[in-house]
């Protein structure tokens, strides 16, 4: 995400409610883990936002804000999503982030402001075979960058992944130079475990590093284990 705000002193994830409410369903998929059912957040809401899965009504209104945000979400838009030529190619796409959520392997939430605007997106997916550990990413659009919505967003999908979905470890893997992403894990209580030279290519073929970030649930006795 663009912008440069102060990044804050790590202070481990804060266990304070972010989410005020739930809505939840069940998925039927196998995990490795042994478990044969999994609970399944389909929307929450938090202070100032309220954040669901897509459906295929939001085709239009995805596709256009991709369109829209083309410029300034050019290094986060994933390769699926930019070869998508029209509505019915989107709506096929979000048929295949269902999917990915009822295996339980990819969490996608789209945001909207209580006004009713749209903010982002924040999302989770793993390649772990037990469903232990999933990398965490976010992002806003244009106009709704510098409100904290990012924050908030996380926040509450940091509590979803640990309170309801128990995954073990989250992490964000964030290129150097963005400054306004790694504030948000920051105050999420990431903290960052390795740096990888030269390890992000950017779009424009330029180089830099890559920061990866852990964050674990709390220990019983409330502190937190960083490894």
């Amino acid at each position: 995400m663009p912008g440069r705000p102060n990044e804050p002193s790590p202070t481990g994830w804060n266990t304070s409610p972010a989410c005020s409410s739930f809505t939840r369903s069940w998925s039927t998929s196998t995990r490795a883990s042994g478990r044969t059912a999994s609970s399944s957040v389909d929307k929450w809401e938090s202070g100032r936002l309220l954040l669901r899965h897509y459906t295929p009504a939001d085709a239009e209104s995805y596709f256009t804000m991709w369109r829209e945000n083309a410029e300034h979400l050019r290094e986060f838009i994933p390769d699926a999503v930019a070869r998508l030529g029209s509505v019915a190619e989107m709506v096929k796409h979000i048929a295949w982030m269902d999917a990915g959520r009822a295996a339980g392997r990819l969490f996608i939430f789209g945001g909207w402001s209580k006004d009713g605007g749209y903010v982002g997106e924040v999302y989770m997916g793993t390649r772990s075979p037990d469903f232990s550990e999933f990398e965490l990413g976010y992002f806003l659009v244009r106009d709704a960058v510098g409100q904290g919505f990012a924050t908030e967003a996380a926040e509450c999908l940091v509590q979803v992944a640990f309170q309801e979905l128990k995954v073990a470890r989250l992490w964000a893997r964030i290129a150097a130079d963005n400054a306004a992403s790694i504030a948000v894990a920051m105050r999420c209580g990431f903290q960052l475990v390795a740096r990888h030279a030269g390890g992000k290519v950017k779009k424009d073929g330029s180089v830099v590093d890559l920061l990866v970030y852990s964050l674990t649930p709390p220990t019983a006795s409330g502190q937190r284990p960083y490894r």
